[in-house]
Parts: structure tokens; sequence; C-alpha cells
């Protein structure tokens, strides 16, 4: 992409596609200049983004973006900002990271992204959150994390399976587990998550799988609100 140019492509079909992400670079600095308006509600393929600096790594995104039927495999380095829009991708891998605001002039402001996050597929996810992200699990899939989030927005599991390694963290924000969603610890002991408060209305595992015997969660002493509908396996 050109800087100071704003893309509204149409992507379809199934394959891969690499977009390099141009940032303005200027004498010890990098603004954000390119809004990337993709339609992609119709790929079912992936998208890498790469940005052409790659001491930068922005990648700057400027629509409520669908994917739910592809999905983006964001490469090391490699920061996937949006502009206070709520978007969903598919299937998410790489061990780059959903980022938070970006702008496109100076002076201007953003509210937090809301990153929408899995399928109906389970898969592995490396990266990470950050900043003041919110990250929202969907679809009925199991998602396995070994990332270290630190985004301070809320983390919200509504459907399906959030698995935490023993090298995971869901960010500092409020965790919730909805009614419809799970959330699950590692095999053995498990780095000590960071949310702020936890509130349970669905299913708590400490466990890789239903019928482990043993398993670990550790929520660093903060207090976790089970309510009437959850369930503590």
């Amino acid at each position: 992409t050109g800087n100071r140019q704003t893309y509204t492509n149409t992507i379809t079909g199934g394959g891969t596609i690499t977009i390099y992400c141009a940032t303005e670079k200027g004498s010890g600095w990098y603004a954000t200049r390119t809004p990337l308006r993709l339609n992609t509600s119709s790929f079912e393929g992936t998208i890498v983004p790469q940005a052409t600096y790659a001491e930068d790594g922005r990648f700057t995104l400027d629509i409520a973006l669908g994917l739910a039927k592809g999905g983006m495999n964001i490469p090391d380095g490699i920061i996937v900002q949006n502009s206070g829009k709520t978007s969903t991708i598919g299937k998410i891998q790489g061990t780059g990271s959903l980022g938070g605001g970006c702008t496109f002039s100076n002076g201007a402001s953003v509210g937090a992204n809301t990153w929408k996050i899995g399928n109906d597929e389970d898969y592995k996810w490396e990266g990470k959150a950050i900043d003041n992200s919110i990250l929202v699990k969907v679809g009925a899939g199991k998602i396995t994390a070994s990332g270290k989030s630190t985004n301070s927005g809320a983390t919200r599991i509504e459907e399906g399976q959030m698995h935490v390694t023993a090298t995971a963290t869901l960010g500092t924000g409020a965790l919730n587990v909805g009614a419809n969603g799970k959330l699950s610890g590692a095999s053995s002991s498990t780095v000590t998550l960071t949310n702020s408060s936890v509130t349970v209305n669905g299913e708590v595992q400490p466990g890789m799988t239903d019928e482990s015997a043993t398993g670990f969660l550790d929520f660093g002493n903060k207090n976790v609100t089970f309510n009437t509908s959850s369930t503590l396996r």
C-alpha cells in the first residue's frame, strides 16, 4: 500500500494474501496514515498482515472488520490496530499482536477496539492482545492460547472454550466466562493470570479435558465469583 492512501478493496476466495501496510516515517517517528477499509465478509482464506517499515510494525485497519469465514496469521513484531471498531477474526494464528487504537490525523483519538476471535474449529493461538483492547472469544471451537496478553480491556469468553497453557495470560482487565463459554487450564503448573477480577456464568475446568484427573488455574489471589448458572468441573 501507499502512504496516505485509503484502501477499500473487496477480498474474496480462499487463498493467502500478504498485505504490506505503509506508515509515514519522519525523523525518529512513525505516523499511521493509511486506512485499510477492506471488505472481507466473503473471504475464507488467510490474511498475513505486514508492515512497510518492519521496525514500526503497525497494520492499520479503519473498519468493523468482518473476517468470520477466514483468518489472520500475524507475524512476530506486527501489531494489527483499528480505529476504535469491533472486528471479527475467525481463525487467528502467529505470534504477533492485536493492538489498540490508531488514528489517521494529528490530535484525533479513538476508543478501544473489540477483537472477536474464534469459529467452530479447534486451533492454537500463540499471539497476544495488547494495549486497551477488549478480547472476546466466540464460536463453538476451542482456542488453545499460549501468548501473554497484556490488554487492559475486558476479556470475555462468550462461546466455546478458551484453554490457557502453562505460559498464557489473558490481560489485566476483568475476565468474564459467559453462560455458553468455558475456561480451562494447563495440565501442569501455570503462570499466574493477571486479570483484575473473574466472574463465571459458564464453566471453569482446571484441566485440559473433561476427563483430566489434575489441572491448574492460578487467579493470582483474586476472588472468583461463580454465579448460579456456573459450573466448576
